[in-house]
C-alpha cells in the first residue's frame, strides 16, 4: 500500500504535465488558380457553384463547369497555364492533367530604326512618321547651341 501511495505521489505531477493539444487544421494546398476565363464558366467551391473569377484559388477536388461556347486558363501549382475549353465539367486534377498547356508568348526580337529626316515643309504639321513612332517637331527658338557630337547627326534621329 505504501508503494502504491508513493508511486501516485510521484506520477502525479508528470500526468498534470502531459496535456492534449488541440489538433490543428492542415491547409489544403492549392491545385490551380483561375487565370483568365471567356463565356460561362462556373467554380463548384465550398458547395457553391459561382462564376470563375481571374485570381480564383482552386483545390484539386473543386470542380469547373466550362461550357462548349467558353474557355479557361488555370495557372497550376508550377504556375504553368493550362487551358480548358469545349464542353468539360470535372474536377480541377483531371481537368489540369487533360488540359492543353499554352506555350508561352513569343518575344519580339529588339530592332532598331534610324531614320533621316529631310526638309519638312508646312503641309507636313511638322511631324515625322517612321515604322517604330510618330513624333511632332517643335521649334529650336531660346535653345542652346548643340554639342559638336550633335551637330554631326542633327539630321537623324
Amino acid at each position: 500500500m505504501r508503494n502504491i501511495a508513493l508511486f501516485l505521489l510521484l506520477a502525479a505531477p508528470l500526468l498534470t504535465c502531459a496535456r492534449q493539444e488541440k489538433p490543428q487544421a492542415l491547409e489544403p494546398n492549392p491545385a490551380a488558380e483561375v487565370a483568365a476565363a471567356a463565356g460561362d464558366v462556373r467554380t463548384f467551391v465550398n458547395g457553391e457553384w459561382s462564376a470563375a473569377v481571374p485570381g480564383r484559388v482552386l483545390l484539386a477536388t473543386d470542380s469547373l463547369d466550362v461550357p462548349a461556347a467558353a474557355s479557361c486558363e488555370l495557372r497550376d501549382a508550377a504556375n504553368k497555364l493550362v487551358a480548358v475549353s469545349g464542353a468539360a465539367r470535372d474536377d480541377v486534377a483531371t481537368l489540369l492533367a487533360a488540359g492543353l498547356p499554352v506555350p508561352a508568348p513569343a518575344q519580339a526580337p529588339l530592332v532598331k530604326t534610324l531614320t533621316t529626316v529631310k526638309k519638312l515643309s508646312a503641309e507636313t504639321k511638322y511631324q515625322v512618321t517612321s515604322p517604330a513612332a510618330v513624333a511632332g517637331v517643335r521649334g529650336t527658338k531660346g535653345r542652346g547651341p548643340l554639342p559638336d557630337t550633335a551637330r554631326k547627326d542633327s539630321s537623324t534621329h
